[in-house]
């Protein structure tokens, strides 16, 4: 998106005003009616539709993904058996484990990186809970390096970042400690010394289980609105800085947030519609989010709690009101365009469903050739 196309910083009382009035602050004019029977049929709707599977990370790609993951968690297990080290477990997780994956994609300044591989090694209580941070990722650095000497291996704030010469996808390989009272979850390690109990299987499951849900409703699925969400905030972030910082995760569960409250409707273009609004609400009114009925201290800022780690915030600890006003009018914004869509639909209007449609997803949609013909290495 160029400077031209910046939404204007609206002041807190003028989101607020928008949070009481649904968003209907962007149009002055009275709105059509949009019968659900027609949402199914509309242009938007189509258009969306065909977009969605395209946006997922290509089958050639997941079969390779596949290949290559498991020969990195063969090898990387069998020097850590060499070292006397025990594996409680390697479980799958990331995008790729969701389902809620992106294939990679350049457009402009738009570079799209595709799904995460994040590979956690949980090592066993005994092997590995008298280790801190630093030493897990230098044992781990080491390991990786001795099993691919010629690709490039570093370390991040939390894992161990592998990317081969040949394979365009990176894998994130995380070291993490079982947990010695609760076999069924592992220890996390952040930069800033904090251990947090968590469960990568949870996470993987909180996705799978409100798929499995929304699959009842036709249609609209909820790990496709999640990749959705996920492209849009790829396709804006490189003009706004608030969106740069807005994790992939946060974005995750303020659409659970969403689903659980709102469901799916029998379009995508209504439940776009819906979600952008609930989600632009949550943000203006600094509503917390949590996935559990136990009572939280007040104060502090706004939270958006981990459902399988309820003590972990995932809004960035240095966001104030600035990051967060900006970001609730990135929603409003795509509220704003969803009734514009709605509109043209209602008018039969498909060239200007779609030329809506493009200013939140990119010209990829009406011309999938683009996401062929504009993969990179």
């Amino acid at each position: 998106m160029n400077d031209s196309n910046k939404p204007r910083a609206l002041s807190r009382r003028q989101l607020l005003v928008l949070a009481g009035t649904g968003g209907l602050g962007f149009r002055a004019l009275a709105l059509r009616p949009f019968r659900p029977e027609d949402q199914p049929h509309a242009p938007s709707h189509a258009h969306l539709k065909d977009f969605v599977p395209k946006i997922r990370t290509p089958d050639v790609d997941q079969r390779k993904i596949v290949e290559k993951r498991e020969n990195v968690r063969h090898r990387v297990h069998a020097k850590l058996r060499k070292r006397k080290l025990q594996v409680a477990r390697s479980s799958n997780a990331g995008s790729y484990a969701k389902d809620t994956g992106l294939r990679r994609y350049m457009y402009g300044n738009t570079k799209i990186g595709g799904s995460d591989i994040d590979l956690p090694f949980i090592l066993t209580a005994r092997s590995g809970d008298h280790l801190d941070l630093k030493a897990l990722l230098d044992l781990f650095e080491e390991i990786v390096h001795e099993c691919y000497p010629r690709s490039d291996v570093t370390q991040t704030k939390s894992s161990i970042k592998l990317k081969f010469r040949t394979f365009k996808y990176p894998i994130d390989i995380v070291p993490m400690v079982a947990a010695r009272d609760d076999p069924e979850r592992e220890y996390l390690f952040r930069a800033d010394g904090r251990k947090i109990l968590t469960s990568v299987s949870e996470h993987v499951k909180f996705v799978k289980n409100r798929t499995a849900r929304s699959a009842d409703s036709g249609t609209v699925r909820f790990n496709d609105m999640v990749r959705l969400f996920k492209w849009w905030r790829e396709l804006h972030a490189t003009s706004d800085v608030v969106l740069r910082q807005t994790h992939t995760f946060l974005v995750e569960l303020l659409c659970a947030k969403a689903f659980d409250e709102h469901g799916v409707a029998t379009s995508y273009t209504q439940t776009l519609h819906t979600w952008f609004n609930a989600i632009a609400r949550t943000v203006t009114e600094r509503r917390p989010v949590q996935f559990d009925s136990k009572p939280r201290r007040a104060g502090g800022g706004w939270v958006v709690l981990d459902p399988v780690s309820p003590e972990n915030n995932v809004v960035p600890e240095m966001w104030g009101d600035p990051q967060l006003d900006q970001l609730a009018q990135w929603f409003w914004e795509g509220a704003a365009a969803l009734q514009r869509i709605q509109e043209r639909d209602a008018d039969h209007d498909g060239k200007g469903a779609l030329r809506e449609l493009q200013t939140l997803f990119g010209p990829a949609i009406g011309n999938l050739w683009l996401l062929e013909e504009l993969d990179f290495a």
